[in-house]
């Protein structure tokens, strides 16, 4: 392996900064965690590992100098959306996609059976004798705008729950058991129970679910955004809760984040929003580590790293 010693700028923790200077490939790191201005990085640097750090929301319209030189760039999110265009395009970029995936499923299938088994609310309570009907997942329609690594495992446990699945798929894919694709959001929109927004945000994917197409989803639908905010338009979804189109709305990304006090979406009896937490559940830089440590071993010796950024596509 190369011992020339590649010039990271580290801005994860400065145990990922210590991981990283015993690294077999023996790189230079400087670590800056958290910085202000996140696009300055020290002279020279030739990898960066960065963040969804909101700073990059002020980055300048051009790529700084610095990028330049630049042979990789290994973000930790697995969605592109925080950073600058010039970014992508400063060299092959390594994304944290697939990390998180199982912690997001988990959420997803909660929401479903926290609208079929409401157990807050049918809980006896003192002087309180009576019955109360509880509804089930087993045979009811799930819809998955996008299906890459979380939609995969949304499916894995929606087919263990006995739900009817289909997935909006653009791209070609395979046969799958218990799993049939459309290629028009219409072809979920009218059919599902539960609508799950799994794809990543794009220019294709951005204002997806339209007024238009909110207001002609199937009467009771149950929405589900664990994406982005950007693919729905938010104030159509709060008529269609109102119609009764939509029977509920559960929320882990909303346009801004975080909303507003006062927002409608907050205090709505038919809305849950929680903070942008479904990918939780875990360590994400223990995560990151083996893919990071992967990726500088091929960027030190000339090779390819993994999990390139080069396919957003759904």
């Amino acid at each position: 392996m190369s011992t020339a010693g590649l010039l990271v700028c580290n801005q994860l923790s400065a145990a990922t900064g210590a991981r990283l200077e015993a690294h077999p490939a023996h790189p230079r790191v400087i670590t800056r965690t958290e910085p202000e201005a996140p696009w300055e990085l020290p002279e020279g640097t030739e990898v960066l590992v960065t963040r969804g750090n909101p700073a990059w929301a002020r980055a300048p319209e051009a790529a700084p100098a610095a990028f330049a030189g630049l042979k990789w760039i290994q973000v930790m999110s697995a969605g592109l959306d925080f950073y600058p265009d010039w970014l992508l395009r400063a060299c092959p970029v390594s994304t944290g996609r697939g990390l998180t995936a199982h912690q997001i499923a988990d959420y997803v299938i909660a929401a479903l059976l926290r609208r079929a088994k409401p157990l807050d609310a049918v809980a006896l309570r003192r002087g309180d004798e009576g019955q109360h009907r509880l509804g089930t997942l087993t045979g009811t329609r799930l819809g998955l705008v996008g299906y890459g690594a979380i939609g995969g495992q949304i499916a894995a446990r929606a087919r263990a729950f006995g739900m009817e699945i289909r997935v909006l798929r653009r791209r070609e894919a395979a046969p799958e058991a218990g799993v049939s694709f459309v290629t028009e959001i219409e072809a979920l929109t009218g059919w599902a129970d539960h609508l799950v927004l799994a794809a990543p945000l794009t220019a294709a994917t951005r204002g997806l679910l339209s007024r238009a197409r909110l207001m002609a989803c199937r009467p009771g639908l149950h929405l589900v955004n664990i994406a982005r905010g950007e693919l729905l338009d938010q104030e159509a979804l709060i008529g269609a809760l109102e119609t009764g189109t939509l029977s509920y709305a559960t929320l882990d990304v909303t346009v801004p984040e975080p909303l507003p006090k006062g927002h409608p979406l907050l205090a709505h009896p038919k809305v849950l929003v929680t903070p942008h937490v479904a990918w939780s559940g875990l360590d994400l830089e223990e995560a990151l580590w083996p893919r990071l440590a992967e990726g500088l071993s091929a960027v030190a010796t000339g090779g390819t790293p993994p999990y390139l950024s080069a396919d957003l596509g759904y």
